[in-house]
C-alpha cells in the first residue's frame, strides 16, 4: 500500500493534522498506525475522505450534540465511497436511552442537518444479524465512540464474519423457485 501521510491529507482537507490523527486513532479513518505520530493510509483512502470529508465532519459535530448516543458508525454505501448525494446515510448507533421514541428524534434531527434521509440501526438490532455486523465491523467508520465500545466490537469482526458465512444460503436454497441449470 503506498503511503500517504495525515499531513498532506490535512493541508488538502484544511484542518489540523492533530484532528486527523484523533479520528484515525476512533476508526474514522481507515489505514495503519507506524509509529505513535504516523499514520498510514491508501491512495483510495485519501480520494475517498477528499470526496467525503465535508458529511463525515457535518455528521461528527451533529452527534457530538447527542448525548443520548454512545456510539456511531457510519457504514454501507455512503462508508465506502459509492454513495450519492441523494443516498440515504447508515449508522449503526448505541443508544443510551435505545428505544423508538429516541432513535426518530436522533433520525429527524440529522436528517434535517443533512438534508437527506438517515437511517439508523440500534446495535442491538444490528446483532441479530450477522452479516450486517460484520459488513459495519469491515467497513465501518467511527464518528462518536463513547466508551470504547468500537474496539471491543472490532476485536469481535472474525467471529461475525463466520457467523455471518455460516448463515449464508447457497442460491438454490435462498430461493427454490428458481430455475437454475
Amino acid at each position: 500500500m503506498p503511503s500517504h501521510s495525515l499531513r498532506s491529507l490535512a493541508r488538502h482537507l484544511d484542518v489540523p493534522e492533530r484532528t486527523l490523527r484523533r479520528v484515525a486513532a476512533e476508526g474514522l479513518i481507515h489505514g495503519r498506525r507506524i509509529s505513535t505520530r504516523r499514520f498510514e493510509t491508501s491512495l483510495r483512502e485519501e480520494t475517498y475522505l477528499r470526496r467525503h470529508w465535508s458529511l463525515l465532519s457535518e455528521l461528527r459535530d451533529a452527534l457530538r450534540t447527542e448525548p443520548n448516543v454512545r456510539l456511531a458508525v457510519l457504514f454501507g454505501s455512503q462508508a465506502v465511497g459509492r454513495g450519492t448525494d441523494r443516498s440515504d446515510v447508515d449508522l449503526l448507533v448505541a443508544l443510551r436511552e435505545p428505544s423508538a421514541e429516541r432513535v426518530a428524534q436522533i433520525s429527524g434531527r440529522l436528517e434535517r442537518r443533512l438534508g437527506r434521509a438517515v437511517q439508523l440501526v440500534r446495535l442491538q438490532d444490528a446483532e441479530r444479524t450477522p452479516s450486517l455486523m460484520a459488513d459495519a465491523l469491515r467497513e465501518g467508520r467511527v464518528l462518536v465512540d463513547r466508551g470504547d465500545r468500537w474496539a471491543v466490537l472490532k476485536a469481535r469482526e472474525a467471529a461475525w464474519r463466520r457467523r455471518a458465512a455460516a448463515t449464508e444460503l447457497p442460491l438454490e436454497q435462498a430461493m427454490p423457485d428458481l430455475d437454475l441449470p
